[in-house]
């Protein structure tokens, strides 16, 4: 479901938490007795029903229409004199205005109360989706080419694109991404788009690689990385999704005066990018690490030769 279908459904179950709102209000003070009660009850049912119908359903018009139809022929018969003080015998112990208008109202702001939640999660999910396809840790068909070590000795695979796309393949797809596009005029370009490299590889490979994002946990355990509240230039920012799980990482290129931190960073198959650090696709979940180590490269890059030949036209 996409961030759009996400909003769509939110503000159609705010429409319809609101018009049960209005319904258990009206019900509960003036208990429609007058034709005038019943065409404002029958309105409001059969708006709300059908946006009820409408989210189980979106797809099916004809059913929403039935529905609607329906309701709203039953709410007219029933308007009548006789059903009503019939109705009215048989169901006087569960038809008492306020019970029921507070029953409406509850129910309504229960039911807006659920979609809330689930929008949220909902959005929290889209993010996490959206950086897994538009910035894929590595490459598809890439395949381990070459291995590197931590200080601890811990062995990282070293990827490489089995058959990288050519420079004006990446250019083009860097132009034509949606993503991109949203951060236009916040973001200085820095470097080309490339499959030889994802984020993680060029802060620990220099640029020559792919690593995969669960490989950076275990190098900020192993190389000396501290979690830091103030970061200086040649510090290290990574950003994690909603789960936790590292998402993006970059280095600290300067810390303005007003505090602002100016992060490059490569996002995933796309280009080098200048941008502030909340100011990426990655969210604003991000932390600042620093080591004393004197660079970020893993032991035994230098001596790795990575393959860079695309057969693409």
């Amino acid at each position: 479901m996409t961030e759009h279908d996400l909003f769509h459904r939110f503000a159609l179950a705010s429409v319809i938490a609101a018009g049960g709102g209005v319904f258990g209000l009206g019900w509960a003070l003036f208990s429609p007795r007058t034709w005038i009660g019943r065409l404002a009850t029958m309105v409001t049912a059969v708006g709300v029903v059908g946006g009820l119908v409408s989210l189980l359903a979106p797809d099916d018009l004809t059913t929403v229409l039935t529905v609607m139809a329906t309701l709203g022929l039953a709410t007219v018969v029933g308007g009548s004199g006789t059903v009503w003080h019939f109705a009215g015998r048989v169901l006087r112990p569960m038809c008492r205005p306020r019970l029921m208008g507070g029953a409406a109202l509850l129910a309504s702001a229960g039911g807006w109360g659920y979609e809330a939640w689930r929008y949220d999660a909902g959005c929290a999910d889209s993010m996490n989706e959206t950086l897994a396809r538009v910035a894929e840790s590595v490459p598809p068909e890439s395949t381990a080419v070459a291995t590197a070590q931590t200080d601890s000795g811990a062995t990282i695979a070293l990827h490489s694109p089995i058959d990288p796309r050519s420079a004006t393949s990446s250019l083009t797809f860097e132009q034509e991404s949606p993503t991109l596009n949203l951060y236009a005029g916040r973001i200085i370009r820095r470097g080309k788009p490339s499959d030889e490299s994802n984020c993680h590889g060029w802060v620990f490979t220099g640029g020559r690689f792919n690593l995969l994002g669960r490989n950076v946990e275990p190098i900020l355990a192993d190389n000396g990385y501290a979690l830091i509240t103030t970061p200086e230039a040649g510090d290290l920012c990574v950003y994690r999704n909603s789960q936790g799980e590292v998402s993006h990482t970059g280095l600290v290129r300067a810390v303005l005066y007003d505090g602002t931190v100016l992060v490059e960073s490569k996002w995933g198959r796309m280009g080098v990018y200048l941008h502030a650090a909340e100011e990426s696709c990655y969210g604003t979940d991000f932390r600042y690490y620093h080591t004393s180590r004197g660079g970020h490269l893993l032991r035994g890059v230098s001596e790795q030769q990575a393959p860079a030949t695309s057969s693409h036209p």
